[in-house]
């Protein structure tokens, strides 16, 4: 929940856990801001959201954590899937 207000505070638009599994969570990204990076014409690259995920989400969980971003022009949004590895702890 922490993430998702930060997400909210910093202006980077509205965050939404979507799935939840053993290893793996999936979120999404939206806001008036994502609309415009993702429609221009120039790479769409999320690194700095999806560098916040995965370093917020390897605390929480105290194993290694990477997070893979997957813009979705059609639908304006940028959906998250941050992993990790139990065995692969801090």
């Amino acid at each position: 929940d922490e993430v998702i207000d930060f997400f909210t505070k910093a202006s980077w638009g509205q965050l939404e856990l979507k799935n939840e599994r053993k290893n793996e969570i999936e979120l999404e990204l939206t806001s008036p801001l994502i609309v415009s990076r993702v429609k221009s014409k120039a790479e769409h690259y999320f690194q700095i959201e999806a560098g916040f995920l995965a370093q917020q989400i390897e605390l929480q969980k105290q194993a290694i954590t990477e997070t893979f971003e997957h813009p979705v022009k059609k639908a304006n949004k940028v959906q998250f899937t941050v992993k990790w590895d139990r065995k692969d702890t801090l």
